[in-house]
């Protein structure tokens, strides 16, 4: 697996009771992602992908009715004391648990989660807020 450069964002929204999931590079408008999923609850699930990545932290969205996945790169440096790239963070594992709670259906209070995220060590963060969502990860598929 090789990411593509391209940085972007993830980021969901409901209507009509179902959620998107979407990604769009860092330079579209929001209202243009290159991907959007309607996403029926409990069908997907966000997880770390623990296959034997070296050059990134990856999560997988993988479909419960379909063999159809999608991965995506953190794409802030990895906190790793030796700088292990797929070491995944608390912080990190805290966002991608976000995510797959708001894929199941259940409501959460993604302001008050994401105020309460981890902070990095280094006090510094690679990661831009998007407006009020965390955008983190890209899409290995299309965009790496």
């Amino acid at each position: 697996m090789k990411p593509k450069p391209t940085p972007g964002y993830i980021y969901l929204y409901s209507e009509d009771d179902l959620v998107h999931f979407c990604w769009r590079p860092r330079s579209s408008p929001i209202d243009e992602p290159d991907v959007d999923l309607v996403m029926i609850p409990t069908d997907g699930s966000f997880t770390p992908y623990r296959k034997d990545v070296t050059n990134g932290r990856v999560f997988v969205l993988k479909f419960s009715s379909s063999s159809q996945r999608y991965l995506f790169w953190l794409q802030s440096q990895s906190q790793h004391e030796n700088g292990d790239a797929s070491w995944f963070s608390p912080r990190d594992l805290k966002l991608g648990e976000i995510v797959d709670v708001l894929l199941q259906g259940e409501d959460v209070d993604v302001e008050h989660e994401i105020a309460n995220l981890p902070q990095r060590p280094s006090g510094g963060d690679d990661d831009e807020t998007m407006e009020d969502v965390e955008g983190t990860d890209h899409d290995a598929t299309h965009h790496g």
